[in-house]
């Protein structure tokens, strides 16, 4: 189940430095909907989760607005496992802080396929 993932990931989270997440409830809100289901700042920057169960990848509405975020200046991505969702987090921080190249990062189109998942639908 997502919350199986979702729970977890949010405490992990929550345990690392200058980071503070929660659930975004969405509770049948439109205002809500394709919103990723964790938010929160990490070491000052926007963070925008979405989680999936095991092997379940988003909808289309959800990669967009994950793209929307992205365009803003947050960390934004989907993970549907614990360890993967730290390790986005340690990589897109980087990417943010251009510590790290992402060529897709600015466009959101690849050149070429990633090993870490991406927003590439």
């Amino acid at each position: 189940m997502e919350k199986d993932v979702t729970n977890p990931l949010i405490k992990a989270l929550n345990k690392l430095p200058m980071t503070q997440v929660w659930k975004r409830h969405s509770s049948g809100s439109s205002n809500n909907t394709n919103k990723p289901d964790v938010t929160g700042s990490h070491y000052g920057i926007r963070l925008e989760i979405e989680v999936k169960r095991p092997g379940k990848k988003p909808r289309s509405g959800q990669y967009k607005e994950l793209r929307k975020f992205r365009k803003l200046g947050c960390i934004a991505f989907w993970t549907d496992d614990v360890q993967d969702g730290l390790d986005q987090l340690a990589f897109w921080y980087k990417v943010i802080n251009r510590e790290i190249e992402h060529p897709g990062y600015q466009d959101l189109k690849p050149k070429k396929p990633l090993i870490i998942k991406d927003l590439v639908a």
